[in-house]
This record gives C-alpha cells, sequence and structure tokens, in this order.
C-alpha cells in the first residue's frame, strides 16, 4: 500500500534500511495519521483475507478424494471414509468462510471479499456436487446388482432390451470416471476449482440413469409383492441402498436388521448363509444354507423360510428331548427364546396335568421346585457366573420367567374355586400334534410365527400387561387393530414389542411427523398385511388430515379382504399375498387432536387405556433378583414413595414416569449385602440419590427422603423443609464425574444439570476422558436451543440433520452427543429411539444406532423437560456453589511441575485461611 501512502502525504514513501523513526519524524506525516490508520485497518483486512484464503488453500489441498475397489471385483468406487473427511472439510471451509466474511460485513471494496465469496459458491457447489456423486454411485450399484450378467430374456420386471443397452452406456461411463479418481485422487483443491467439469461428468451419467429409474422402481416394486418382506425396507432408498451394497456386504451389516428384527448381520460361510448373527455374537444356525442367486425376492423369502423352520425344528428338539426346561434351566447353544419357547410349552403341558388330576399337593411340590431353580439363576446372577453380556441377559430373562412361572403356579395352590379362570386367563403355550405352537389365554389363542428376535430380553409379565395382552388377542382374533392412549412414558411401545415377542412375530414401527407423506404409510401396511407382522404408528396424530384418512381407508380395505376369506390383497395394481397374523397399533400423543378421528375409527381400533406395567410387581421381580429377602414388603413401599414422586413432579396428569424411575433405582442396588448397611438401608439411599435431584422444590425432596426412611428404613426424620446443602469439594466433583461415567456404561441417555458455571460441561468433560475406549474426538458438543427439532432430527426435505448425521457417520465404537441447552419436545424422543436401537427420521430412512452411542442433556433446570425424559434419564446434579478451594484447584492444580505452583498454592492457603480465622 506505499504508493497509496505516498499519494496521501505527498511525495514518495517506501521503506529500505535508512527508513528509521527520525526520518519519519523529519517527514512531518503526523497531519496524515488518520488516513494512515484507514489505510493500515484496510491493510489488516486484505491481510487477514489473503492468509485465510492461504491457509484454506493449504489445506484443501492435502485432503483428496479416493477411489476403493468395490467388492471383490476390479471396479472402483469413492472410499467412504475419504468422502467423509472432504465432507468435514467443505463444512470447515464454510463456516471459516463465514466468519470471514462477516468481518467485513458492509464493505464493499475490500480486495479479496470477491474471492472469499466466489470461493463460497465453489463450496456449496462442491457439497452439492458430492450429493450427486453418492447417489449416481448408490444408483450405479443396484442397477448393476440387478442387471450385471443379465440380459432382456431373464424377464426382469421393467427392464426391456433398450433400458439394458442404455445401462451399458452408463456402466461405461462411470467405470471411466472411477478409473481416473483411482489413478489420480481428487483434492479438494481440484475439486473447488474443475468442479463444473465433474458436475458435467455427473449430469450425463445421471440424465441417463433417469431413464433406467422407473424401471428400476417397477422392479422393486414388482419384487417388494412378490416377497412382501421387502417392504420392511421403508423407502425406496433404504432398499436402493441394500441392493447396492449385495457385492460389497454379503452379512447384510447394514440391513439384516431391517429385514429381520433379531440379526445383526448374517452369517456367511463359502458364498452362502449358514445363519444369522445376534448382538452379542449369539446365532441360530439354519438347517439348510442359503444361496444368493440374484433373485433379491427369491433370496429374502428363503431366508425367512430357513429361519422359520430352524427355529421350529429347534423347539421341536428341545420340546421332545429336554423336558427339564420347565423349571427355567438354560439349554446352551440353543437361542434364547428356543429355551424360553419350549419352557412355557412344558410348563403350561405340567399344570394343566397337575389341574386335570387335581393334585393340589402336586402343585405345592412344583411350585418348591420352581423356587430352588429360581433360587439357582438369581445365585448366577448375583455372583456373577455369567461375565459375557449376552449370558447375564440370558440369566435375567430366564430368572423373569421362572419368577411369573412360580407366582402363577404360588397362587394355582390358595385360589380355591377360581383357580381354573385364573388359570385360563394366563398366557400359555401349547404344541399341537402336527407340532405346531399355539399362544393362548381367555380361549382364544393365536400362531407362534417363529421369528428371531435374538437375545432382547423378557418382559415383566404383570397383571395389567396381561390385562393389556388380553385386549390385543381379541383385536387380533376380530382383525382389529388396538389404540393405546395412556400417557408419555408409560410402556404403549414396550407392551407391543413385548406381544411381538410372545407371538414369534415382526414388528414395523413407524414415528409419525407432518411431513410423512402416505406412500410411505401404505408400503409399511402392505408389509404388515403381506408379511403378517405387527405394526406399531406411533404419534398418529401429528399426521396431516389427508394422510391420516388415507391411514384409516387402507386398514379398512385390509381388513375387509380378511373378512371376506381372500387370500390376496390388491394393492398398487398388483396382487400382494395376505397373511391373517398381522395387527395394528396406533399411539397418540394428543387426545384432543385426535378425538375427531375416535369417533370414527370405533370400528376398526379397540381401545386400551391403560398400559403402564405394574410398579410393585416389576420392583418384587427386581428386588427378588437381588437377593433382597421379603421383596414382596419392601417393593410395597417402595412403590409408595414412588407414586408420592410422581405426584410431585407434576407428572401424574401427563402420563407416569414410574417405571424409569423404577429402573434407575433397581440399577443403583448393590448385588450382594454390604457388612456397613443393611439392605433396606441400601435401597434408601438409591431412592434418595434418584429421586431427590428430580425434584424441584426443596420441601418436596424433604419429603420424600422423609417418607422413604420411614417407610424402607423404620425410622422417622423430622421434615424441616429445607434440603441439606451437597458435598461439594473436589472429591465431590470427581466422584460424580465418575458416576456420569458409570451411568453411559450401562444405559443410553443421561441428565445433568445444574446452573450455569456450576462445572456441567467441565464435569462431563471428566467423565468423557474417565470412560475407557472413549477418544477426545467422539464427544460432539450440539447447542441444542439454537436448531429446531427438524435441523437437530433432520427432516423429510435434507434427510439427515446433525444428531443424525453424526449417528450415521460413526456406526462404530463409542460416541457421545451432549445436547446443550433445554431441547424441543421432539428432540427429547431421541433417548427413546436410542433404546430402541434404530433412529427413523422423517423420510423414512432408519439408521441402526451404534451400541457405544451416548446422549447427554445439559440443562439448567429440569423445568422444561417433560416427566417422561426426567424419568427414563439417569441425572447427575451439580449445585451452584464455588469454593475457593475449587477455584485454587481449577486454576492451579496440585502437582505442577513448578516451584512457583507450590508457592502459589501455599501462599493463597494461608492468606484465605486467616480471612476465615479473623
Amino acid at each position: 500500500h506505499w504508493e497509496e501512502i505516498s499519494d496521501v502525504v505527498g511525495f514518495h514513501m517506501e521503506p529500505d534500511p535508512t527508513f528509521t523513526l527520525c526520518r519519519i519524524l523529519d517527514m512531518d506525516v503526523g497531519k496524515h495519521v488518520s488516513a494512515l490508520m484507514a489505510i493500515g485497518e484496510r491493510a489488516a483486512v486484505e491481510s487477514r483475507i489473503a492468509e485465510a484464503l492461504k491457509e484454506l488453500k493449504g489445506l484443501a489441498a492435502e485432503l483428496t478424494l479416493k477411489a476403493t475397489r468395490f467388492g471383490w471385483t476390479s471396479l472402483f468406487v469413492l472410499s467412504p471414509d475419504s468422502v467423509r473427511a472432504v465432507r468435514g472439510a467443505l463444512a470447515d471451509h464454510l463456516l471459516r468462510l463465514d466468519g470471514e466474511i462477516v468481518k467485513v460485513a458492509g464493505a464493499t471494496e475490500v480486495p479479496g471479499l470477491s474471492e472469499l465469496r466466489g470461493r463460497r459458491e465453489r463450496t456449496l457447489a462442491a457439497g452439492v456436487i458430492i450429493d450427486m456423486w453418492e447417489e449416481t454411485e448408490r444408483e450405479w450399484k443396484a442397477l448393476r446388482y440387478v442387471l450385471d450378467g443379465k440380459g432382456p430374456d431373464a424377464g426382469l420386471p421393467g427392464f426391456e432390451e433398450e433400458r439394458f443397452q442404455c445401462f451399458d452406456e452408463v456402466d461405461e461411463r462411470w467405470r471411466e470416471l472411477m478409473m481416473r479418481v483411482h489413478d489420480s485422487p481428487l483434492t479438494v483443491e481440484d475439486l473447488l476449482k474443475s468442479g463444473d467439469t465433474v458436475a458435467d461428468e455427473l449430469r450425463n451419467v445421471s440424465r441417463k440413469l433417469e431413464l433406467l429409474s422407473p424401471a428400476l422402481e417397477e422392479y422393486m416394486e414388482a419384487k417388494r409383492h412378490q416377497c412382501p418382506r421387502l417392504f420392511f425396507l421403508y423407502g425406496d432408498s433404504e432398499m436402493l441402498g441394500w441392493l447396492g451394497s449385495r457385492s460389497e456386504d454379503p452379512t447384510m451389516g447394514q440391513h439384516a436388521w431391517k429385514l429381520f428384527g433379531g440379526a445383526e448381520r448374517l452369517w456367511v460361510d463359502e458364498g452362502r448363509v449358514r445363519g444369522m448373527e445376534a448382538a452379542g455374537g449369539s446365532k441360530l444356525e439354519f438347517e439348510e444354507r442359503v444361496e444368493d442367486t440374484g433373485d433379491v425376492a427369491d433370496f429374502v423369502g428363503c431366508l425367512q423360510n430357513a429361519m422359520q423352520s430352524s427355529l421350529r425344528s429347534a423347539v421341536l428338539r428341545v420340546c421332545r428331548g429336554k423336558p427339564v426346561a420347565q423349571l427355567g434351566e438354560d439349554i446352551p447353544g440353543e437361542p434364547l427364546q428356543v429355551v424360553e419357547c419350549s419352557s412355557e410349552i412344558n410348563w403350561a403341558a405340567h399344570i394343566e396335568g397337575l389341574l386335570r388330576a387335581e393334585e393340589l399337593g402336586g402343585l405345592k411340590d412344583y411350585c418348591g421346585r420352581l423356587a430352588e431353580a429360581l433360587g439357582t439363576v438369581v445365585a448366577s446372577i448375583r455372583n456373577g457366573t455369567a461375565s459375557a453380556p449376552g449370558l447375564q441377559r440370558r440369566l435375567e430373562s430366564l430368572a423373569v420367567m421362572t419368577v411369573q412361572h412360580h407366582d402363577v403356579v404360588e397362587r394355582l395352590c390358595s385360589t380355591g374355586e377360581g383357580r381354573v379362570f385364573f388359570w385360563q386367563s394366563q398366557l400359555k403355550y401349547s404344541i399341537d400334534e402336527q407340532g405346531k405352537v399355539w399362544v393362548e389365554t381367555l380361549g382364544f389363542r393365536q400362531p407362534y410365527c417363529y421369528e428371531y428376535f435374538g437375545e432382547r430380553g423378557r418382559m415383566v409379565l404383570t397383571p395389567t400387561t396381561l390385562r393389556g395382552y388380553h385386549t390385543m388377542f381379541l383385536s387380533l382374533r376380530s382383525f382389529h387393530g388396538t389404540m393405546l392412549d395412556d400417557g408419555p412414558g408409560s410402556g404403549k411401545g414396550a407392551l407391543v414389542r413385548g406381544l411381538s415377542r410372545a407371538l414369534g412375530r415382526p414388528l414395523l414401527e413407524l414415528v409419525c411427523s407432518e411431513q410423512m407423506s402416505f406412500s410411505l404409510i401404505e408400503r409399511v401396511l402392505n408389509g404388515m398385511a403381506g408379511g403378517g407382522a405387527l405394526c406399531l404408528v406411533r404419534d398418529a396424530n401429528k399426521l396431516t388430515g389427508e394422510v391420516l384418512s388415507g391411514l384409516f381407508d387402507t386398514l379398512r380395505r385390509i381388513r375387509l379382504a380378511v373378512s371376506c376369506g381372500e387370500s390376496e390383497l390388491i394393492s398398487s395394481g398388483r396382487s400382494l399375498p395376505l397373511m391373517t397374523t398381522f395387527g395394528y397399533f396406533l399411539t397418540v400423543s394428543d387426545q384432543r387432536s385426535f378425538a375427531q378421528w375416535r369417533r370414527k375409527t370405533c370400528h376398526l381400533l379397540r381401545p386400551l387405556s391403560r398400559v403402564e406395567p405394574d410398579i410393585q410387581t416389576v420392583a418384587e421381580i427386581g428386588l427378588r433378583m437381588a437377593g433382597y429377602s421379603r421383596p414382596w414388603e419392601l417393593s410395597r413401599r417402595l412403590s409408595i414413595v414412588l407414586r408420592a414422586t410422581e405426584h410431585l413432579m407434576g407428572s401424574a396428569g401427563e402420563g407416569s414416569c414410574c417405571v424409569a424411575l423404577l429402573k434407575r433405582i433397581l440399577e443403583r442396588l448393590p448385588s450382594q449385602e454390604k457388612a456397613s448397611m443393611g439392605l433396606q438401608g441400601e435401597v434408601v439411599r438409591a431412592l434418595e440419590d434418584v429421586l431427590v435431584p428430580r425434584l424441584r422444590n426443596a420441601g418436596d425432596a424433604e419429603l420424600v427422603k422423609s417418607l422413604a426412611r420411614e417407610l424402607l428404613a423404620g425410622s422417622t426424620v423430622e421434615c424441616s423443609g429445607v434440603v441439606a446443602e451437597p458435598d461439594v469439594s473436589q472429591h465431590s466433583f470427581n466422584s460424580k464425574a465418575v458416576e456420569l461415567s458409570d451411568m453411559l456404561a450401562n444405559g443410553r441417555g443421561a441428565l445433568v444439570t445444574g446452573p450455569s458455571c456450576s462445572g456441567k460441561s467441565t464435569m462431563i468433560a471428566a467423565a468423557a476422558a474417565a470412560s475407557s475406549g472413549l477418544s477426545s474426538s467422539a464427544v460432539f458438543t450440539v447447542c441444542a436451543g439454537a436448531y429446531c427439532a427438524q435441523e437437530i432430527l433432520g427432516s423429510s426435505v435434507w434427510g439427515s440433520g446433525l444428531v443424525t448425521s453424526l449417528l450415521r457417520d460413526h456406526d462404530e465404537g463409542p460416541v457421545w452427543i451432549v445436547l446443550d441447552g433445554c431441547p424441543e419436545s421432539a428432540v427429547e424422543s431421541l433417548v427413546v429411539l436410542l433404546d430402541n436401537g434404530s433412529l427413523i427420521l422423517q423420510s423414512g430412512d432408519r439408521i441402526r444406532v451404534n451400541p457405544g452411542a451416548r446422549v447427554v442433556f445439559e440443562v439448567p433446570d429440569l423445568g422444561l423437560l417433560s416427566p417422561a425424559l426426567v424419568g427414563r434419564c439417569a441425572m447427575v446434579a451439580l449445585s451452584d456453589e464455588l469454593t475457593w478451594a475449587m477455584v485454587l484447584d481449577g486454576w492451579c492444580p496440585e502437582g505442577g511441575d513448578t516451584d512457583v505452583v507450590v508457592e502459589v498454592r501455599e501462599g493463597v492457603r494461608r492468606f484465605v485461611l486467616g480471612l476465615e480465622a479473623a
């Protein structure tokens, strides 16, 4: 800028070795200070922009977009790791560019500003190119799987001879493009400079693919109607992704769970499917291996038949060869549901025989044997005999089943004249002469369908749960649906999932939203009717009136076809096989908005208004499994405290959270008796740790503590109306960090609450550091208050949001997502979806949630959170008190490597202690 400076001062001015301060004073340039300062400020801005552009160009030149080999072929596709890195680099570029542009907002003649804006436009265009590239690759992969090695004479639906010729052109252009990328990987800077050229090539390929899209859609629709289980892949994008991944991943690791709910992946051996593998490593081995012949409908149909046939044979083998399973013993090597199903069959048959013979003594003897078997299982759980998590879940599930069997037999021994009806009202399993398993209650029976569920735990069957099953059984018998209209957090979804597991039927879950289209819902309902599945439509009131009307019209049409004895349903002009084992269940989150539809659908939906399980029964089973004496009395008192807390939390009118709170309490109970305190004292401590932080009023918290100690520990405590201040020492802070780490090791969600500057973020960081296997790069913080629910969870327009993108990109290993600030109610459902193991986007696509994913809600208080979320998540509460010792430890940590640190700590300590003494 020396020429501009020379023009201002009126003579030539340029720095050289003789350019000293004295010379500047002699030049008398002080009168031009304001003009020179303006030039200097402008020069600083230009320099900063130039440095930023130089740095961005350097970073962009280091990252490359690479190609990797496509499966076992000689072809190439984009490397997922490089695509993820390039996307991250483009996002960082945008943030940096936006920041630099904002700094010079309002300026019009800043050199470099136009280059900044141009680079921003090119960065956005590069992101669009990556999206187009991935979309083109996905369609190419799917078409190659469908058409490779086939010709027009193959009779593929929608594909005539000209379609094959069109694909040959697409295939050739794609191979040339990817070969160039493989030989000369594109840097991000190359992509920004030559983006138009790459975009033109992709557009040419995309135009050809558009000509093939109608044929591909017709092919997929025909295959869905041929094998209705393919409807379990909700959207076209899911099916395209699955077709395209067949060559790369024969185990179907990304899609097996969508088609078969209990399977984590297929068990492939020498190119053929040997069985299914569930989470935790448990496996179901097929009787005959299944081979992929290239016909997707035939392949999935063979997998389904092999799964059902193998489970049926295993149940028959166990029932006929090991009747000791009636006592709840585990059978190593057999799937958990086989052990449970055979145990249920033998148990029911044994009771039937004793009741027919009217042998009360035999019932009492059998009750004692069940008690001994339960003691053995509980001892194995408490002593940690089962080291593997999968085996531990098996034992817990068998213990729950044995508790139920024991309690039913114990009740039969004392029921008297009502013994027969009580027995008829139970959920029982039987097997007929043809080897077919039936599930029966109240004289109504439903066939068991042999869907594989892996090692999924068993639901506690309480009297309320059993009554819910009775209502749903009646609905299934008359081909009705069930309307579950209890409040949030009451366990509606868990009840339907429990019924699905009890009947051995697949379950389709759909979380509704205003943006959801009818075509997606129709596809799910077709999968329900054709696949004989149960369908859970959550939050149906959020659908638009047009979509909701279409939903009920489709249900009415399906029900009419079944009632008329038809074996097929005409859908989209195609014939769909119709199975009578389907069932549909709707939940609503707003009763008032759904009132107008209730009258119109009374002939389709049977109401079920209370589904929350009995707290006392669940508590009793949990306490019994933990080894507590007199669990019935202890659970009764525990339920009283929980109900009182529910009312104090203000959740009684909105929906109960007692079950979730009880789960948190049972997790904190010790598995063995401690010498320092009685077991009832441990229950009181667990109650106080879980309930007191969730109560906003100090008097309410003290009331709950007093009630808990009086009922459970037998000692009264005076209610002062003031909660004692928690220990805020550094030791307490560290213990809370360890506590949070332990909570997230056993659960998917946690709440961290406390006023501003109370150390919430610091404590979360410390907990993350204490968690084994969790790197600092796997902890992501999202400012929940700065984004709407659509931006966080995704919408039908963009597909993925901030959180869903993180979950999709980090599908392996531990990852923490911290939502800082009070989230919207829709975001709160994230914990529920994480518990279910999958996240359903508004576009219909589903993401398999990484088992190591955790969500932490960082909020100042609990006032804006729903009771359902507060009850479901573990919680750590921090105080707003900040002691001088904590400040000293933060700014001048003990153990410093210099003598100055020691001197400063000692000096501050003497000074503050002297002030306190004075």
